[in-house]
């Protein structure tokens, strides 16, 4: 992956090739030239990466990928530097990736984890981000996993060795190493079983047991939290007027994730016909957003019904009044500051994802058209079953009691 970078009055453009970064300038040309050139540079790269082209004997790499084809860019006035070659360090190396996985490659809220995990790893190595990136091995990573294990859960250092795993293997794909140091790491087993969704009285035991519960803990627990259809009611109320009562209304009543109700667009939803159209990326690895339908049920479409009074030219359902939508800190920071001091302090809108799936359960809806509604890909029968059950689907989301 070739870049540009504005250095002054010019652009450099630089990419990396056989574990060496290039870099030449550009000259003073119009950024729109600079990223044809950048383009153009990408393309010619990708060739010679897949062995689809050879450069000609005694060429000069970057004349190759520059003037293979006509770049709009004035080379003879851009005035060239000579190029800087330079060893492919690891922090190089994870700069690449950080731009490789920018959405739409990930989706906003992965991208968003995956820097955090790299953030984390680029502290604990400090002054090594400098060391050529093919001299990292698995002695370093293990190193990492062992210092980071007494800062976090081991579930969390194994969410972070993936997110390691990936940008490595990257570098592999790009010949930048010859092989992924992360391949003879080994995960920690799980610490616990699958994280249960407990109720406010089972908490409350937890944490009131000889010895107590760590801060970390009992944010975990809190995070984890069940509502019953009289809770989710109660939180709907305290939601009332506020700032945040449209995201608690429909994420209470349609289960989408924080990222999916960001994204939610007005022209998703079809008031005729009762639907909501959620697009999503995730249980997918392809970049095309896969879109399911959600039934409105009552108490929601007439919550959006008088929301759209004040809102009707925003693009986005919850957006700030123009054409963006909130920010992830946004919506977490809203509902944080809904709940502080109250019964429900401590959850996310992950509780309420999971209250919608396990009240639809408790209601005796068919599991396959909860897992219709939660977006699950767990198998390809959950798409050949939809047609089977649209106008179950309209029944089973007014089950719910709240």
């Amino acid at each position: 992956m070739a870049s540009i970078t504005k250095r002054g009055a010019c652009y450099e453009l630089s990419f990396y090739y056989k574990r060496r970064r290039y870099r030449t300038s550009l000259g003073r040309i119009r950024r729109g030239e600079a990223e044809r050139a950048r383009n153009v540079a990408e393309g010619m790269l990708s060739l010679l990466k897949a062995d689809a082209v050879r450069m000609p004997e005694g060429s000069d790499l970057l004349g190759f990928v520059l003037g293979r084809e006509d770049t709009n860019a004035d080379v003879s006035r851009s005035e060239p530097a000579p190029a800087d070659e330079l060893e492919l360090t690891i922090g190089d190396l994870l700069e690449e990736y950080e731009a490789f996985a920018k959405p739409p490659s990930r989706a906003p809220s992965t991208y968003v984890t995956e820097m955090l995990h790299l953030k984390h790893f680029k502290e604990f190595l400090g002054q090594k981000l400098s060391f050529p990136a093919e001299g990292i091995g698995c002695r370093t990573i293990e190193e990492y996993k062992r210092t980071r294990v007494h800062d976090v859960l081991p579930d969390t250092v194994n969410k972070e060795l993936q997110t390691l795993r990936q940008a490595f293997a990257m570098g592999v794909r790009h010949r930048y190493l010859e092989a992924n140091p992360l391949d003879n790491v080994s995960r920690f087993q799980k610490s616990r079983p699958e994280r249960r969704f407990l109720t406010k009285q089972e908490i409350d035991y937890i944490e009131s047991q000889a010895g107590g519960v760590t801060k970390e803990e009992q944010k975990e627990l809190r995070r984890f939290r069940y509502l019953a259809p009289d809770e989710v009611a109660k939180l709907v109320d305290l939601a009332t007027g506020t700032e945040s009562y449209p995201a608690i209304v429909i994420a209470a009543y349609t289960g989408m994730r924080r990222g999916e109700l960001l994204h939610l667009e007005w022209s998703d939803i079809d008031f005729d016909r009762g639907t909501i159209a959620v697009r999503s990326r995730k249980g997918s690895r392809s970049r095309r957003y896969q879109v399911r339908y959600i039934d409105v049920h009552p108490a929601l479409h007439e919550a959006l019904l008088e929301h759209k009074k004040e809102h009707f030219t925003d693009r986005y359902v919850l957006g700030d009044g123009g054409s963006e939508p909130w920010s992830p800190h946004k919506a977490s920071w809203a509902l944080k500051k809904l709940v502080k001091g109250t019964e429900f302090e401590g959850i996310g809108f992950h509780a309420l994802r999971h209250s919608f799936s396990s009240n639809l359960a408790r209601a005796g809806v068919d599991d396959r058209i909860i897992d219709y509604y939660m977006g699950h890909q767990t198998e390809e029968m959950r798409r050949r079953y939809q047609h089977l059950f649209p106008g179950a689907r309209r029944v089973a989301v007014r089950r719910l009691g709240y």
